[in-house]
């Protein structure tokens, strides 16, 4: 399992501590972080989406994006365009998007 993990800046990233520290007990599990809006961050940058795309082949998987509307349309977008097959994306819009 592969999770992204996207926020605007490092602040944004809560509970990253706790994801990180289940990732390293569980061995499946893959964790990364993003954010889009600050420059020194030390792991990836970029809108969500875009980190997906630089991240893999997703063709084989399910895939569930949860967010804003915004994140989420674009990510949908992204995979469509990766060749994702729309029956294995699965969302869950938050219906608000910040500002």
């Amino acid at each position: 399992m592969h999770l992204l993990f996207g926020a605007r800046t490092a602040d944004g990233l809560y509970d990253l501590a706790d994801l990180e520290k289940m990732a390293a007990g569980c061995p499946w599990l893959t964790v990364v972080p993003a954010v889009s809006h600050e420059t020194g961050f030390p792991g990836e940058r970029g809108m969500l989406h875009e980190v997906l795309a630089r991240s893999g082949n997703w063709r084989e998987h399910d895939v569930y994006a949860c967010g804003p509307a915004p994140m989420v349309e674009a990510t949908v977008n992204q995979l469509t365009a990766l060749g994702v097959p729309h029956g294995q994306i699965h969302v869950e819009d938050f219906g608000w998007s910040e500002p």
